[in-house]
Protein backbone atom coordinates (compact mmCIF):
# COMPACT_ATOMS: atom_id res chain seq x y z
CA UNK A 1 0.00 0.00 0.00
CA UNK A 2 1.25 3.52 -0.91
CA UNK A 3 -0.47 6.90 0.54
CA UNK A 4 -0.51 8.29 -2.37
CA UNK A 5 0.44 9.42 -6.23
CA UNK A 6 -0.02 13.24 -7.46
CA UNK A 7 -1.11 14.21 -10.93
CA UNK A 8 -4.18 12.01 -12.39
CA UNK A 9 -7.52 14.00 -13.25
CA UNK A 10 -10.96 12.80 -12.38
CA UNK A 11 -11.57 9.00 -12.42
CA UNK A 12 -13.41 9.79 -16.40
CA UNK A 13 -10.39 11.25 -17.63
CA UNK A 14 -7.85 8.48 -16.31
CA UNK A 15 -7.69 7.37 -19.83
CA UNK A 16 -6.56 10.46 -21.44
CA UNK A 17 -4.66 12.43 -18.21
CA UNK A 18 -1.55 13.53 -18.33
CA UNK A 19 0.33 13.26 -15.03
CA UNK A 20 1.04 16.59 -13.82
CA UNK A 21 3.59 16.43 -11.23
CA UNK A 22 7.26 15.19 -10.68
CA UNK A 23 7.88 12.16 -8.22
CA UNK A 24 9.74 15.17 -6.50
CA UNK A 25 6.19 17.18 -5.21
CA UNK A 26 5.49 13.90 -3.65
CA UNK A 27 5.13 13.84 0.61
CA UNK A 28 8.26 11.86 1.66
CA UNK A 29 6.02 9.53 3.66
CA UNK A 30 4.01 8.75 0.65
CA UNK A 31 6.94 7.80 -1.54
CA UNK A 32 7.05 4.12 0.29
CA UNK A 33 5.75 1.46 -2.01
CA UNK A 34 3.97 -0.96 0.23
CA UNK A 35 3.33 -4.78 -0.57
CA UNK A 36 2.24 -7.88 1.75
CA UNK A 37 5.67 -8.47 2.87
CA UNK A 38 7.29 -5.02 3.25
CA UNK A 39 8.16 -1.11 2.38
CA UNK A 40 10.69 0.46 0.02
CA UNK A 41 11.61 3.28 -1.92
CA UNK A 42 8.75 3.78 -4.28
CA UNK A 43 10.71 3.77 -8.15
CA UNK A 44 10.78 6.67 -9.86
CA UNK A 45 9.38 4.78 -13.18
CA UNK A 46 5.86 3.59 -11.39
CA UNK A 47 4.42 6.82 -11.93
CA UNK A 48 5.02 6.95 -15.60
CA UNK A 49 4.10 3.67 -16.00
CA UNK A 50 0.46 4.19 -14.25
CA UNK A 51 0.48 6.74 -16.93
CA UNK A 52 1.15 5.14 -19.82
CA UNK A 53 -0.77 2.06 -19.75
CA UNK A 54 -3.95 3.79 -18.36
CA UNK A 55 -3.72 5.73 -21.46
CA UNK A 56 -2.48 2.53 -24.08
CA UNK A 57 -5.09 -0.49 -22.19
CA UNK A 58 -3.30 -2.81 -23.67
CA UNK A 59 -1.68 -5.55 -21.57
CA UNK A 60 -1.24 -9.09 -22.73
CA UNK A 61 -2.30 -12.59 -22.15
CA UNK A 62 -0.76 -12.23 -18.82
CA UNK A 63 -2.64 -9.53 -17.82
CA UNK A 64 -6.02 -11.11 -18.37
CA UNK A 65 -4.84 -13.99 -15.96
CA UNK A 66 -4.22 -11.61 -13.55
CA UNK A 67 -7.61 -9.99 -13.97
CA UNK A 68 -9.44 -13.05 -14.16
CA UNK A 69 -8.04 -13.82 -10.28
CA UNK A 70 -8.98 -10.47 -9.08
CA UNK A 71 -12.56 -11.57 -10.63
CA UNK A 72 -12.56 -14.56 -8.63
CA UNK A 73 -11.46 -13.28 -5.58
CA UNK A 74 -13.77 -10.40 -5.65
CA UNK A 75 -16.95 -13.01 -6.68
CA UNK A 76 -15.91 -14.26 -3.21
CA UNK A 77 -17.37 -11.88 -1.01
CA UNK A 78 -19.98 -10.37 -3.57
CA UNK A 79 -17.56 -7.28 -4.86
CA UNK A 80 -17.09 -5.23 -7.58
CA UNK A 81 -13.94 -3.96 -8.39
CA UNK A 82 -12.93 -0.16 -7.39
CA UNK A 83 -9.42 -0.15 -8.44
CA UNK A 84 -7.37 -0.99 -11.96
CA UNK A 85 -4.98 -3.21 -12.48
CA UNK A 86 -1.62 -2.12 -13.67
CA UNK A 87 1.76 -4.01 -14.61
CA UNK A 88 5.03 -3.20 -13.53
CA UNK A 89 8.49 -4.78 -12.25
CA UNK A 90 8.59 -1.65 -10.06
CA UNK A 91 7.08 -4.11 -7.29
CA UNK A 92 7.93 -7.73 -5.75
CA UNK A 93 4.90 -8.94 -6.12
CA UNK A 94 1.60 -6.70 -5.63
CA UNK A 95 0.82 -3.52 -4.14
CA UNK A 96 -2.31 -0.95 -3.32
CA UNK A 97 -1.86 1.93 -5.04
CA UNK A 98 -3.67 4.99 -4.05
CA UNK A 99 -4.00 8.12 -6.80
CA UNK A 100 -5.18 11.88 -6.39
CA UNK A 101 -6.33 13.37 -8.83
CA UNK A 102 -6.36 16.83 -9.34
CA UNK A 103 -9.98 17.56 -8.19
CA UNK A 104 -9.26 15.89 -4.79
CA UNK A 105 -10.62 12.20 -5.90
CA UNK A 106 -8.79 8.94 -5.54
CA UNK A 107 -8.15 6.37 -8.42
CA UNK A 108 -7.32 3.03 -7.02
CA UNK A 109 -4.55 0.90 -8.43
CA UNK A 110 -3.19 -2.44 -8.14
CA UNK A 111 -0.18 -2.59 -9.70
CA UNK A 112 1.47 -5.98 -10.28
CA UNK A 113 4.66 -7.78 -11.56
CA UNK A 114 4.18 -10.05 -14.14
CA UNK A 115 7.01 -12.00 -13.82
CA UNK A 116 6.18 -12.87 -10.32
CA UNK A 117 3.40 -14.41 -11.52
CA UNK A 118 4.40 -16.16 -14.80
CA UNK A 119 7.20 -17.67 -11.99
CA UNK A 120 4.49 -18.93 -9.54
CA UNK A 121 0.95 -19.13 -11.20
CA UNK A 122 1.69 -23.11 -11.52
CA UNK A 123 3.56 -24.35 -8.78
CA UNK A 124 2.16 -22.16 -5.78
CA UNK A 125 -1.37 -21.15 -6.86
CA UNK A 126 -2.43 -20.04 -3.36
CA UNK A 127 0.57 -18.28 -2.56
CA UNK A 128 -0.60 -15.75 -5.94
CA UNK A 129 -4.57 -15.67 -4.43
CA UNK A 130 -3.14 -15.06 -1.16
CA UNK A 131 -1.11 -12.12 -2.15
CA UNK A 132 -3.95 -10.80 -4.56
CA UNK A 133 -6.64 -10.91 -1.75
CA UNK A 134 -4.22 -9.31 0.50
CA UNK A 135 -3.54 -6.46 -1.41
CA UNK A 136 -6.96 -6.13 -3.10
CA UNK A 137 -8.41 -6.35 0.89
CA UNK A 138 -6.44 -2.92 1.52
CA UNK A 139 -8.73 -1.19 -1.32
CA UNK A 140 -12.13 -3.04 -0.64
CA UNK A 141 -11.34 -1.89 3.35
CA UNK A 142 -10.46 1.93 2.39
CA UNK A 143 -7.14 1.24 4.20
CA UNK A 144 -5.65 2.93 0.85
CA UNK A 145 -7.46 6.32 1.70
CA UNK A 146 -5.69 6.18 5.26
CA UNK A 147 -2.96 8.61 5.28
CA UNK A 148 0.63 7.60 7.16
CA UNK A 149 1.03 4.43 4.46
CA UNK A 150 1.15 0.42 6.08
CA UNK A 151 0.86 0.06 9.52
CA UNK A 152 0.26 -3.53 11.68
CA UNK A 153 -3.51 -3.01 12.32
CA UNK A 154 -4.13 -2.47 8.58
CA UNK A 155 -2.08 -5.24 7.56
CA UNK A 156 -3.69 -7.36 9.71
CA UNK A 157 -7.25 -6.39 8.53
CA UNK A 158 -6.24 -7.05 4.76
CA UNK A 159 -4.12 -10.96 6.41
CA UNK A 160 -7.73 -11.73 7.98
CA UNK A 161 -9.19 -10.29 4.45
CA UNK A 162 -7.17 -12.79 2.63
CA UNK A 163 -7.83 -16.00 4.50
CA UNK A 164 -11.87 -15.25 4.66
CA UNK A 165 -11.57 -14.93 0.77
CA UNK A 166 -8.50 -18.27 0.31
CA UNK A 167 -11.39 -20.31 2.35
CA UNK A 168 -14.13 -19.19 0.13
CA UNK A 169 -11.68 -20.24 -2.81
CA UNK A 170 -11.54 -23.68 -1.39
CA UNK A 171 -7.86 -23.74 -0.15
CA UNK A 172 -7.20 -25.82 3.33
CA UNK A 173 -6.26 -24.04 5.82
CA UNK A 174 -2.28 -25.24 6.18
CA UNK A 175 -2.89 -24.22 1.98
CA UNK A 176 -3.93 -20.82 3.29
CA UNK A 177 -0.82 -20.14 5.94
CA UNK A 178 1.84 -21.19 3.38
CA UNK A 179 2.35 -17.90 1.96
CA UNK A 180 2.54 -16.28 5.39
CA UNK A 181 4.86 -19.06 7.17
CA UNK A 182 7.56 -17.30 5.39
CA UNK A 183 7.70 -14.11 6.20
CA UNK A 184 10.15 -12.79 8.99
CA UNK A 185 9.16 -13.86 13.08
CA UNK A 186 9.84 -9.87 14.09
CA UNK A 187 7.35 -6.97 13.29
CA UNK A 188 8.48 -3.43 12.07
CA UNK A 189 6.70 -0.44 12.39
CA UNK A 190 4.77 -0.82 8.97
CA UNK A 191 3.87 -5.16 9.49
CA UNK A 192 3.29 -6.73 12.00
CA UNK A 193 5.51 -10.10 13.39
CA UNK A 194 4.74 -13.99 11.79
CA UNK A 195 2.98 -15.12 14.42
CA UNK A 196 0.38 -12.84 14.71
CA UNK A 197 -0.17 -12.60 10.93
CA UNK A 198 -0.61 -16.54 10.80
CA UNK A 199 -3.34 -16.02 13.78
CA UNK A 200 -5.01 -13.00 11.33
CA UNK A 201 -5.05 -15.31 8.73
CA UNK A 202 -6.19 -18.12 10.55
CA UNK A 203 -9.21 -15.83 11.86
CA UNK A 204 -10.46 -15.15 8.85
CA UNK A 205 -10.51 -19.03 7.42
CA UNK A 206 -12.25 -19.86 10.09
CA UNK A 207 -14.39 -16.78 9.93
CA UNK A 208 -15.78 -18.51 6.26
CA UNK A 209 -15.97 -22.19 7.60
CA UNK A 210 -17.90 -20.98 10.42
CA UNK A 211 -20.62 -19.72 8.12
CA UNK A 212 -20.30 -21.39 5.21
CA UNK A 213 -18.67 -25.11 6.14
CA UNK A 214 -15.35 -26.87 5.24
CA UNK A 215 -13.91 -27.85 2.08
CA UNK A 216 -15.50 -31.33 1.43
CA UNK A 217 -14.04 -34.14 2.61
CA UNK A 218 -13.61 -37.39 0.46
CA UNK A 219 -16.91 -39.07 1.94
CA UNK A 220 -18.80 -36.24 1.44
CA UNK A 221 -17.46 -35.69 -2.06
CA UNK A 222 -18.42 -39.22 -3.33
CA UNK A 223 -22.04 -38.57 -1.59
CA UNK A 224 -22.34 -34.98 -3.27
CA UNK A 225 -22.05 -36.95 -6.39
CA UNK A 226 -25.16 -39.06 -6.06
CA UNK A 227 -26.93 -36.05 -6.55
CA UNK A 228 -27.94 -33.52 -9.58
CA UNK A 229 -28.87 -31.03 -7.06
CA UNK A 230 -26.67 -31.60 -3.11
CA UNK A 231 -28.17 -28.53 -1.44
CA UNK A 232 -31.56 -28.14 -2.88
CA UNK A 233 -32.81 -29.36 0.78
CA UNK A 234 -30.77 -26.24 2.29
CA UNK A 235 -31.16 -23.29 -0.88
CA UNK A 236 -34.08 -22.22 -3.57
CA UNK A 237 -32.41 -23.01 -6.91
CA UNK A 238 -32.37 -20.28 -9.61
CA UNK A 239 -34.12 -21.52 -12.72
CA UNK A 240 -31.19 -20.86 -14.59
CA UNK A 241 -29.37 -23.78 -12.95
CA UNK A 242 -31.86 -26.13 -14.67
CA UNK A 243 -30.84 -25.25 -17.94
CA UNK A 244 -29.82 -28.27 -19.86
CA UNK A 245 -31.45 -30.79 -18.47
CA UNK A 246 -33.38 -33.41 -20.16
CA UNK A 247 -36.89 -34.31 -18.54
CA UNK A 248 -35.84 -37.43 -17.30
CA UNK A 249 -33.00 -35.41 -15.15
CA UNK A 250 -35.87 -32.80 -13.88
CA UNK A 251 -37.91 -35.67 -12.96
CA UNK A 252 -34.75 -36.94 -11.17
CA UNK A 253 -33.83 -33.75 -9.45
CA UNK A 254 -37.36 -33.48 -8.05
CA UNK A 255 -38.16 -36.37 -6.72
CA UNK A 256 -34.53 -36.72 -4.98
CA UNK A 257 -35.76 -34.10 -2.29
CA UNK A 258 -38.40 -36.81 -1.32
CA UNK A 259 -35.97 -39.46 -1.36
CA UNK A 260 -33.91 -37.51 1.02
CA UNK A 261 -36.92 -38.23 3.48
CA UNK A 262 -36.98 -41.79 3.04
CA UNK A 263 -40.24 -41.49 0.51
CA UNK A 264 -41.13 -44.74 -0.59
CA UNK A 265 -41.44 -44.47 -5.06
CA UNK A 266 -44.29 -46.95 -6.63
CA UNK A 267 -42.03 -46.29 -10.00
CA UNK A 268 -39.96 -49.58 -10.98
CA UNK A 269 -36.99 -46.39 -12.11
CA UNK A 270 -37.20 -44.13 -9.02
CA UNK A 271 -37.10 -47.58 -6.88
CA UNK A 272 -33.86 -48.96 -8.84
CA UNK A 273 -32.24 -44.99 -9.19
CA UNK A 274 -32.22 -44.10 -5.25
CA UNK A 275 -31.77 -47.86 -4.62
CA UNK A 276 -27.90 -47.55 -5.87
CA UNK A 277 -27.46 -45.32 -2.81
CA UNK A 278 -26.35 -45.67 0.02
CA UNK A 279 -28.16 -42.56 1.71
CA UNK A 280 -31.54 -43.74 0.68
CA UNK A 281 -33.82 -45.73 3.26
CA UNK A 282 -37.36 -45.62 2.13
CA UNK A 283 -39.88 -45.81 5.02
CA UNK A 284 -43.20 -44.72 3.64
CA UNK A 285 -45.53 -42.35 1.67
CA UNK A 286 -45.40 -39.62 4.39
CA UNK A 287 -42.63 -36.90 4.20
CA UNK A 288 -42.25 -33.60 5.59
CA UNK A 289 -40.90 -30.63 3.33
CA UNK A 290 -39.29 -27.90 4.62
CA UNK A 291 -40.61 -24.01 3.00
CA UNK A 292 -37.16 -24.13 0.45
CA UNK A 293 -37.63 -27.90 -0.65
CA UNK A 294 -41.70 -26.98 -1.47
CA UNK A 295 -40.22 -24.03 -3.36
CA UNK A 296 -37.79 -26.30 -5.38
CA UNK A 297 -40.50 -28.70 -6.37
CA UNK A 298 -42.36 -26.46 -7.75
CA UNK A 299 -39.48 -24.86 -9.73
CA UNK A 300 -39.37 -28.09 -11.22
CA UNK A 301 -42.88 -29.15 -12.10
CA UNK A 302 -42.34 -25.63 -13.78
CA UNK A 303 -39.63 -26.60 -15.93
CA UNK A 304 -41.20 -30.18 -16.33
CA UNK A 305 -44.83 -28.87 -17.61
CA UNK A 306 -44.00 -25.65 -19.66
CA UNK A 307 -40.98 -27.59 -21.40
CA UNK A 308 -38.31 -24.81 -20.23
CA UNK A 309 -35.20 -26.95 -20.84
CA UNK A 310 -32.62 -25.14 -22.13
CA UNK A 311 -30.13 -26.70 -25.17
CA UNK A 312 -27.24 -27.93 -23.77
CA UNK A 313 -25.25 -26.86 -26.74
CA UNK A 314 -25.45 -23.49 -24.89
CA UNK A 315 -22.59 -24.39 -22.32
CA UNK A 316 -19.42 -25.66 -22.45
CA UNK A 317 -20.78 -27.78 -19.66
CA UNK A 318 -24.17 -27.90 -19.51
CA UNK A 319 -23.72 -30.22 -16.12
CA UNK A 320 -20.90 -28.25 -14.30
CA UNK A 321 -23.10 -27.35 -11.15
CA UNK A 322 -24.44 -30.81 -10.65
CA UNK A 323 -21.21 -33.33 -11.14
CA UNK A 324 -17.08 -33.17 -10.64
CA UNK A 325 -15.76 -32.39 -13.89
CA UNK A 326 -12.86 -34.45 -14.89
CA UNK A 327 -9.52 -33.25 -15.72
CA UNK A 328 -9.10 -34.99 -19.20
CA UNK A 329 -12.46 -33.38 -20.43
CA UNK A 330 -11.29 -30.30 -18.98
CA UNK A 331 -7.57 -30.41 -20.44
CA UNK A 332 -8.96 -30.67 -23.90
CA UNK A 333 -10.32 -27.39 -24.03
CA UNK A 334 -8.70 -24.22 -25.95
CA UNK A 335 -7.46 -21.48 -23.63
CA UNK A 336 -10.39 -19.32 -24.58
CA UNK A 337 -12.67 -21.58 -23.66
CA UNK A 338 -11.43 -22.64 -20.43
CA UNK A 339 -12.46 -18.87 -19.18
CA UNK A 340 -16.11 -19.15 -20.49
CA UNK A 341 -16.51 -22.81 -18.92
CA UNK A 342 -15.30 -21.17 -15.66
CA UNK A 343 -17.62 -18.17 -15.41
CA UNK A 344 -20.52 -19.82 -16.97
CA UNK A 345 -20.48 -21.52 -13.39
CA UNK A 346 -21.46 -18.10 -12.09
CA UNK A 347 -23.64 -16.98 -14.70
CA UNK A 348 -26.45 -20.01 -14.16
CA UNK A 349 -26.78 -17.81 -10.81
CA UNK A 350 -26.95 -14.82 -12.42
CA UNK A 351 -23.55 -12.94 -11.58
CA UNK A 352 -23.46 -9.82 -13.27
CA UNK A 353 -20.09 -9.67 -15.04
CA UNK A 354 -18.20 -6.14 -14.66
CA UNK A 355 -15.89 -7.56 -17.89
CA UNK A 356 -17.56 -6.05 -21.22
CA UNK A 357 -16.92 -9.63 -23.27
CA UNK A 358 -18.33 -11.89 -20.36
CA UNK A 359 -21.02 -10.26 -19.89
CA UNK A 360 -22.03 -10.01 -23.52
CA UNK A 361 -21.36 -13.41 -24.20
CA UNK A 362 -23.86 -14.95 -21.52
CA UNK A 363 -26.21 -11.68 -22.45
CA UNK A 364 -27.06 -13.99 -25.26
CA UNK A 365 -27.85 -16.91 -23.90
CA UNK A 366 -31.75 -17.47 -23.39
CA UNK A 367 -31.17 -19.00 -20.20
CA UNK A 368 -28.76 -15.98 -18.80
CA UNK A 369 -30.50 -13.84 -16.32
CA UNK A 370 -28.46 -11.02 -14.69
CA UNK A 371 -29.38 -10.92 -11.18
CA UNK A 372 -26.81 -9.77 -8.55
CA UNK A 373 -22.95 -8.90 -8.38
CA UNK A 374 -23.12 -11.70 -4.88
CA UNK A 375 -23.63 -15.41 -5.25
CA UNK A 376 -23.02 -18.26 -3.62
CA UNK A 377 -21.80 -21.34 -5.12
CA UNK A 378 -21.66 -24.69 -3.85
CA UNK A 379 -18.83 -26.65 -2.87
CA UNK A 380 -18.63 -29.04 -5.91
CA UNK A 381 -19.07 -26.03 -7.95
CA UNK A 382 -16.35 -24.26 -6.39
CA UNK A 383 -14.22 -27.33 -7.04
CA UNK A 384 -15.30 -27.53 -10.58
CA UNK A 385 -14.35 -23.43 -10.76
CA UNK A 386 -10.39 -24.14 -9.04
CA UNK A 387 -9.92 -27.60 -11.32
CA UNK A 388 -10.82 -24.98 -14.78
CA UNK A 389 -8.82 -22.60 -13.18
CA UNK A 390 -5.73 -25.05 -13.20
CA UNK A 391 -5.57 -25.33 -16.64
CA UNK A 392 -5.94 -21.29 -17.20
Amino acid sequence: MIGSICGLRSPVAVAVSVLACLLAAVPAEARKLCSISGCSDMAGTLQSEIKRQLNQQSFGYEHETVAAISEEILQVAGLRPNFVLIRTSDVPNAAAVIVDADDGSKVRVLAYNPGFFDEFVQDRKWWIYGIMAHEIGHHVQGHTLLPGGSKPPTELEADEYAGFILAGLGASRDKSLELWKEFPPQGSSTHPGREDRLAAVGTGWERWTSRYGQRETPEAARETAEFLFPDSDRRELAFAELAGLSPAQLRIGRNEIFARHGYAFDSPDLQAHFGRFSWYRPRGKSVALSSVEKANVELFQAAEGRGSVRAAAEFIFPDSSRRRLRRDEVARLPKGQLRIARNEIFARHGYIFNARELADYFGRKSWYQPLSSSVRLTPLENANVQLIRSFE
